[in-house]
C-alpha cells in the first residue's frame, strides 16, 4: 500500500508538474506506463479505504451489540427493581392495614372488655354471697358454684382482651414465683380433667418480680394450650428452675407436652394475635399473643420449641431477685378497722347502686358521684370528712386520677382506691408510676371490704 501511495503521489506531481507548463500528453510519454499503475494505485487505496470503512462498521455493530446488550441488562434491573419496590409497596400496604387492623380491634376490645367486667363485678358478687348463703351438697349450691367458674372464666378473657389492647394496669411485686405456682396447681389439675396429667418440678424460693396476676395468666394459659394439644390425654410438666446466665440469673418457667406439636411454619406465626390451629369456636388465637407481651413487659424472654408428633415446650424466663428484703408482705386485712366513710365515683349506676350496697352492709357511709364534677362538688364540701375515694378509673369527664390528684394538691386526708378493668395506656403509666392502689375489676364483696380495710 505504501509503495502504491508512492507511485500515486509521485505520478499526480509529475502530471501537475506538466499540466502547469503547458505540455501534451504526447510530450510527456515518457511518464506514459505510469498511468495503469497510479490508476491501479487509486484502486488499491479505495479498497483498503473500504476494509477500513468495513472494519469500523463492523466494530460500531459490535459495539451496539454490547450497548444493546447493556441496555436490555439495565432494563432487566430496573425492572426487577420495580417489581421488588412494588412488591416492598404492597407489604408495607398490607402490614400498615394489618396494624390498623389491630389497633381497631384492640380499641374495641378495651371498650368491651371495660363494660364486661363492669357486668361480671355484679354477677361475682351476686353469685359469690348467693354460694355462701346456700347450704353446701345441695344443687342449687352446685349450680351457683358453676356460675362463679363460668364467671372466673370470662373474666380471664377479658383479661386477655384487655393485655391485647395494652389496657390492662401493670402492678409489679416481688413474690416467690414457687408459692405462687403451687397455688395454681390445684386449679390446673380440676381444669386438665382425668384424662392428662399435670407434673410439677419446682425449685424453692424463686423471687422475680412482675405482675403476679399476669404470671398466673401466663401459666394458666400455657397449661390449657398444652391441655387441647393432647386430644386423648397424656403429660404435661409445669417445671420452674434457677438458671445462671451470662446477662444474670433468671427464673425459667417451663411448660412441656406430650402431644401433637407444631411444625416449623406454625410455629412462625403461634405468637401472632389472633392465629390458631385450634376448630372455629375452640380457640381465640390470643393466648399466645398475649404470653409474649406480658413476658416482654416483664422484661422476660419466651421460647417454644416444638416437634410434630413429639410435643411442645414453652420456656418463660424472668430476671430473679437476689433478695428477699423486697418481698411484698400482704397485709392481713381482718386485723385492720374499717373505713367510716367513702366516697364513691362510678359513672355506671348499676354498678354503683351494687358497691354503694356492699359498702353500706359493711357499715360505710357512701357519698356517690357519677363524674369528676360531682365527686370534687362532694370534696369541696366536705375536705376533711371522707376518709377514703374509691373510684373508676375511666370517666365521662376525666378519670379517677383527676379525682385522686384534685386531693393531694389540696392535701385532703384521705386515700384512694381505684376501681379498673379498663385503662388507656396514659393512665395506666401513670397510676405505675405514682404507685397507687389498685382493684381490678371484676371483684367480690369480699374482696373490696378486704382491700378497704388494708388502706394505708
Amino acid at each position: 500500500m505504501a509503495l502504491g501511495c508512492a507511485f500515486l503521489v509521485t505520478s499526480a506531481a509529475l502530471i501537475q508538474h506538466k499540466v502547469v507548463l503547458g505540455l501534451q500528453w504526447s510530450e510527456i510519454r515518457v511518464h506514459y506506463f505510469v498511468v495503469p499503475t497510479l490508476v491501479g494505485a487509486f484502486f488499491g487505496l479505495l479498497i483498503v479505504h473500504v476494509q477500513l470503512m468495513k472494519e469500523q462498521l463492523e466494530r460500531l455493530s459490535q459495539t451496539l451489540l454490547e450497548r444493546e446488550s447493556q441496555v436490555k441488562a439495565l432494563n432487566g434491573q430496573l425492572a426487577a427493581m420495580v417489581e421488588s419496590k412494588s412488591n416492598a409497596l404492597e407489604q408495607t400496604q398490607n402490614e400498615l392495614a394489618h396494624v390498623q387492623k389491630i389497633e381497631l380491634a384492640g380499641q374495641l376490645a378495651g371498650g368491651i372488655a371495660h363494660d364486661f367486667n363492669n357486668l361480671l363485678t355484679i354477677v361475682f358478687g351476686a353469685v359469690d354471697e348467693l354460694v355462701e348463703m346456700l347450704p353446701a351438697e345441695t344443687q342449687e349450691h352446685r349450680l351457683a358454684t358453676e356460675i362463679l367458674g363460668a364467671a372466673e372464666r370470662a373474666t380471664s378473657l377479658t383479661q386477655q382482651l384487655l393485655h391485647f389492647s395494652h389496657k390492662q394496669v401493670v402492678q409489679p411485686t416481688t413474690f416467690d414465683a414457687s408459692k405462687a405456682l403451687r397455688g395454681l396447681v390445684p386449679m390446673l389439675e380440676r381444669a386438665l380433667g382425668r384424662s392428662v396429667t399435670l407434673h410439677t418440678e419446682l425449685d424453692e424460693r424463686l423471687i422475680v418480680r412482675a405482675d403476679r396476676g399476669q404470671l398466673d395468666q401466663v401459666v394458666v394459659n400455657l397449661v390449657l394450650n398444652a391441655r387441647d394439644a393432647l386430644p386423648d390425654g397424656g403429660n404435661i410438666t409445669l417445671a420452674a428452675h434457677h438458671v445462671s446466665r451470662r446477662g444474670g440469673d433468671v427464673i425459667l418457667i417451663a411448660v412441656e407436652d406430650d402431644g401433637v406439636g407444631m411444625t416449623a411454619e406454625t410455629l412462625k406465626h403461634v405468637t401472632e394475635p389472633f392465629f390458631t390451629t385450634k376448630t372455629q369456636g375452640k380457640g381465640t388465637g390470643l393466648g399466645l399473643s398475649v404470653v409474649q407481651r406480658i413476658v416482654s413487659t416483664s422484661s422476660g424472654e419466651l421460647q417454644i420449641h416444638s416437634t410434630p408428633h413429639v410435643g411442645t415446650k414453652v420456656e418463660v424466663s424472668l430476671p430473679e431477685v437476689n433478695t428477699e428484703s423486697s418481698l411484698t408482705t400482704p397485709v392481713k386485712a381482718i386485723d385492720l378497722p374499717l373505713v367510716d366513710n367513702v366516697l364513691l365515683v362510678e359513672d355506671d349506676a348499676v354498678l354503683r347502686e351494687f358497691v354503694s350496697k356492699i359498702l353500706r352492709t359493711a357499715g360505710c357511709e357512701v357519698f356517690e358521684a357519677g363524674d369528676v364534677r360531682q365527686a370534687l362538688e362532694l370534696l369541696e364540701a366536705s375536705p376533711d370528712g371522707l376518709q377514703v375515694i374509691l373510684s373508676d378509673v375511666v370517666l365521662p369527664d376525666g378519670s379517677g386520677l383527676d379525682v385522686v390528684q384534685w386531693a393531694k394538691e389540696r392535701r385532703a386526708p384521705n386515700r384512694s382506691l381505684l376501681m379498673t378493668g379498663y385503662a388507656a395506656a396514659d393512665l395506666s403509666q401513670r397510676i405505675t408510676a405514682e404507685n397507687l392502689n389498685v382493684l381490678h375489676k371484676p371483684f367480690t364483696g369480699a374482696k373490696l371490704i378486704e382491700r378497704l380495710r388494708a388502706l394505708r
